[in-house]
């Protein structure tokens, strides 16, 4: 009996300083974004997507050197977008990484 009660105070104290916040520290924006974006980057959806992206860029090199297209031809075009269109989303990726992982809290 005695521990019910002092589990119960235990949680009625707790419920009294969350309602005042007593020793709960408030995030900036910046923080909060900073949880969102790194929450965002490390779901399994995003790193199966970037793992496909590291994916498609070397089977695409790997056409790219077996195809050896001669400079300023169709093909060598095609696959110089297909190149900066990686690096883009590398870039993207990066970015969000150091700033979900990286650095300091905001």
């Amino acid at each position: 009996e005695d521990c019910k009660d002092w589990v119960q105070s235990i949680l009625d104290a707790k419920k009294k300083c969350l309602e005042k916040n007593i020793g709960v520290e408030k995030k900036t924006v910046l923080e909060q974004a900073r949880d969102r974006l790194k929450e965002f980057y490390d779901h399994h959806i995003t790193q199966t997507f970037v793992t496909l992206v590291i994916v498609a860029n070397f089977v695409v090199s790997i056409v790219g050197a077996q195809m050896a297209p001669e400079d300023h031809s169709k093909e060598f075009r095609t696959l110089e977008i297909i190149d900066y269109t990686f690096t883009a989303l590398f870039v993207v990726e990066l970015i969000c990484n150091l700033g979900g992982n990286w650095f300091w809290p905001f």
